[in-house]
């Protein structure tokens, strides 16, 4: 798939997410969060068996499917990797320290990613990506969850995961704008290019 056309998979991945972020946490305020969960993981896998059938229907190509399923497991073995090493990075660093420096191993993974060409190498690239993106997602989810309040917590994080794939979503669109005009390589160093400076304004 190029460029210009893979950037619309992470939009729609994202959409649902942005669409019902805000009810969703609405829902998790008023209802017992154990049987909502409950039913939310019942609905899971029956979305799960509809694309299980829209696969053996060759209604989704093989090859597309295996691509994005590796990517994201070496994304998802960084998560891993980074579970076990965030103790002893928070024992070092603030969290603000600990933003920095994972922000910046992500804008060396997408350079990197940008650079190599073999496909097992954007592999290994990715893994250090996993660790830094649970790195920012923990610290991010845990700060908000002991600031605010237990009776609109969930109408709050809702809103802040409706402005974090939100931006996924407008910025999966534009990469894809972008490298269907430049190359896949010189958009990925746009986007490292825009995180160290975001980093930079960090205080």
């Amino acid at each position: 798939m190029p460029p210009s056309s893979s950037h619309l998979v992470q939009v729609m991945d994202t959409a649902p997410d942005v669409l019902l972020s805000v009810v969703g946490g609405v829902l998790a305020d008023t209802f017992v969060r154990r049987r909502l969960l409950i039913v939310v993981q019942g609905f899971l896998v029956i979305v799960g068996a509809a694309l299980t059938g829209l696969t053996l229907a060759n209604e989704m190509p093989p090859a597309l499917l295996l691509t994005f399923t590796f990517l994201l497991g070496a994304l998802g073995v960084g998560g891993i990797a980074g579970a076990f090493l965030l103790p002893s990075l928070r024992a070092r660093l603030n969290t603000t320290g600990l933003m920095v420096l994972a922000s910046l191993v992500y804008a060396v993974a997408l350079m990197s990613a940008g650079v190599v060409r073999n496909t097992a190498a954007v592999l290994v690239v990715i893994v250090p990506a996993g660790i830094a993106w649970v790195a920012v997602l923990s610290s991010v989810n845990a700060e908000l969850k002991l600031f605010l309040p237990a009776w609109v917590r969930g109408r709050a994080l809702s809103v802040y995961q409706t402005v974090l794939f939100g931006a996924q979503a407008f910025g999966a669109l534009l990469a894809g704008f972008i490298a269907g005009a430049i190359g896949l390589g010189p958009t990925l160093f746009i986007a490292a290019a825009a995180l160290v400076a975001g980093t930079a304004a960090t205080r």
